[in-house]
């Protein structure tokens, strides 16, 4: 067994590749670029630049985490070859330089989300946290990027934000973690209308009859689609478990 510790690299981390070379029995780093998007190719001239880095510090790169996986891949959209490519391009590129380890993720349209980065504990140590409360409090902040807070908006536990007004352009769902029954909810719905034009198809003209019918009745349009969507959620949901391994 070897012991490492997560490293965000110079400029994103506040704890020096000396200070971790302390730490007694640690001999190596999980790191990454954290200067590349998604999709983007990681070069050998960059690699090596890091391995030095770490190297020259006494320590090791003894895992990657991660390559970020570009959203294309993610929902099979028409240009994920291309991503595909890259991908695997990067992964060459790490192996040529004698690195083997690489974690990845397939979260959908947000990685690992924290309202705390260094959580005082009972015993000194500080840890990563969420709270729900602090997401609450972000209303400015999302405020001036365009986004409106809805709040709940009908689900308990949810913190609902748009943006675009009438002509919505952005929604994001925030759920408190390990609300897997709406988190997988939203997931299964998602990934079933992408994968059945027929069912996204026959949504849409329900959504848009009711606009029409209902324009400034919001009760009313929700109503006039709800038998609609928790059968839509039955048949997500099955479908859903069928493609997960």
């Amino acid at each position: 067994m070897e012991m490492t510790l997560r490293w965000y690299g110079t400029g994103f981390d506040t704890v020096t590749l000396k200070e971790i070379r302390q730490i007694p029995g640690v001999t190596g780093v999980i790191t990454t670029l954290y200067d590349t998007k998604p999709g983007e190719v990681w070069s050998r001239e960059r690699i090596r630049a890091l391995k030095q880095e770490v190297e020259g510090a006494g320590l090791h790169i003894s895992g990657i985490e991660s390559v970020n996986v570009h959203d294309a891949i993610k929902t099979g959209a028409a240009d994920r070859d291309v991503y595909i490519g890259r991908y695997i391009e990067t992964l060459e590129n790490l192996g040529q330089e004698d690195i083997h380890l690489v974690c990845y993720n397939f979260m959908p349209v947000f990685d690992w989300t924290r309202t705390e980065l260094a959580r005082l504990r009972p015993d000194g140590s500080t840890v990563l946290a969420y709270t729900q409360e602090a997401v609450d409090r972000l209303d400015p902040e999302l405020e001036a990027l365009g986004y409106q807070c809805m709040g709940e908006f009908g689900i308990p536990g949810r913190r609902y934000f748009r943006k675009g007004g009438d002509h919505r352009t952005h929604q994001l769902h925030v759920f408190q973690a390990g609300d897997r029954k709406n988190i997988l909810r939203h997931l299964a719905v998602r990934g079933y209308l992408r994968a059945c034009p027929a069912e996204r198809e026959a949504y849409g003209a329900l959504k848009r009859w009711l606009a029409g019918r209902y324009p400034e009745d919001i009760e009313g349009y929700c109503d006039g689609k709800d038998a609609f969507v928790r059968a839509l959620e039955r048949r997500a949901l099955d479908w859903y478990d069928e493609k997960r391994p």
